[in-house]
């Protein structure tokens, strides 16, 4: 995810095909730690009535180009 400005939080939703999912519960948003080296989970939720996974971030870094 890039971003333009400095921010607090941020929501990322993601849409997903209810039909390529197991168990709708296991779903999350993940982002990549490269002092880790490996995804951390982010707080996330479930939408599981219109198919969509919610991630907050609290990240707040800014991208340059």
């Amino acid at each position: 995810m890039d971003a333009d400005a400095e921010f607090e939080e941020a929501n990322l939703s993601i849409d997903y095909d209810e039909q390529a999912v197991g168990d709708e519960s296991d779903l999350a948003v993940y982002t990549y730690d490269p002092e880790l080296q490996t995804y951390v989970k982010l707080p996330s939720e479930v939408d599981a009535e219109n198919d969509s996974v919610t991630g907050t971030t609290p990240t707040s870094r800014r991208s340059s180009p």
